[in-house]
């Protein structure tokens, strides 16, 4: 039976709700201390889903990369391999006479582009871009 307080209604818990309220104000100490990080958690949730979709591969049927920009790409050459390298997409690329919808993989590589995601940002050492 939930424990009732001096005007007659139900002690219930601050953060979840339950019937019962025993410490200060909570049915546990879990809910008390989630209680007191609860923004900090939903916005540390928030940005750890923001991250995983910036970088997830993407497949070209759901959307290419801009033009010309470098990004890692996902092919296969067979049905039993997958390999990753850079290349660049062009919606026309003005070489072999012209060409529509090329991708332009690191190398002389040919193949089935799958899926594609961007770059990651160049390191930094010692406060500038580094150089080879």
């Amino acid at each position: 039976m939930s424990e009732m307080q001096r005007d007659g209604s139900e002690m219930r818990c601050k953060r979840c709700g339950a019937n019962e309220s025993r410490i200060h104000g909570f049915c546990s100490v879990e809910c008390e201390h989630y209680f007191d990080y609860e923004e900090e958690i939903t916005d540390l949730n928030t940005r750890i889903a923001e991250l995983e979709a910036e970088r997830r591969w993407i497949p070209v049927s759901e959307r290419l990369p801009e033009d010309g920009v470098a990004v890692l790409v996902a092919f296969t050459e067979n049905p039993k391999d997958i390999d990753i390298l850079t290349a660049k997409y062009y919606k026309h690329y003005a070489g072999f006479g012209g060409l529509d919808n090329w991708w332009n993989i690191e190398g002389w590589h040919t193949g089935n582009v799958t899926h594609w995601i961007p770059l990651p940002e160049p390191p930094i050492m010692y406060g500038k871009v580094c150089e080879e």
